[in-house]
């Protein structure tokens, strides 16, 4: 989990990050690496797959923990003079699993919208695994499920729009990549012919 305001804005950050990346693997073009037709469509593909971020899918939660535990009920509204009174909860931990290039969770869109009910927070994962525990009076699956679904909002809001900048931006940079790819493989075959 990460705060949203720390994040990088997609459009802004992200081509100059790719196009150093691209930089960088073309420049460490080995000359094995190039030297029958097989072996050059073999490392474009590589260098393809690294640089052509895939756009992440986020599964429905599953439960796969949960346990009870005593806590302390604090004042409110229904409570308002709570005297060393304890509640039992559950704490429920659920996951998610992602696919795709779980980089795309480290960027914000260019726009969003945000309301007061939203988690502020955006929950990236580990593993390909999104994993939360949340706390509930009742085992209610639904009710539990739909809590989840609720704190992860704004996190599949922006992974929605991340998705869909991707892949435009993928219909371009994959002529960039194959461009500059050739060009840095031709001059290191002239360098060994």
């Amino acid at each position: 989990m990460k705060p949203r305001t720390s994040l990088h804005v997609i459009n802004y950050d992200l081509p100059g990050h790719l196009s150093d990346l691209l930089n960088q693997e073309v420049n460490n073009i080995k000359y094995h690496e190039i030297d029958t037709t097989e072996n050059r469509e073999a490392k474009l593909k590589q260098i393809q797959e690294k640089l052509l971020w895939q756009e992440v899918e986020i599964s429905d939660f599953k439960v796969i923990n949960h346990r009870s535990e005593k806590i302390k009920i604090n004042q409110s509204w229904e409570n308002p003079f709570p005297v060393n009174t304890e509640e039992e909860v559950f704490f429920i931990t659920l996951e998610a699993e992602t696919t795709g290039s779980s980089e795309l969770f480290n960027y914000s869109p260019v726009s969003f919208q945000i309301d007061s009910s939203m988690d502020p927070n955006i929950y990236d994962p580990t593993d390909n695994k999104i994993v939360l525990e949340l706390k509930s009076k009742t085992l209610d699956k639904k009710e539990i499920i739909n809590q989840a679904n609720k704190t992860l909002k704004l996190t599949k809001s922006f992974i929605e729009s991340n998705n869909h900048w991707i892949n435009d931006y993928n219909r371009s940079f994959i002529n960039t990549i194959i461009e500059r790819f050739n060009k840095k493989a031709d001059e290191i075959e002239r360098l060994y012919s």
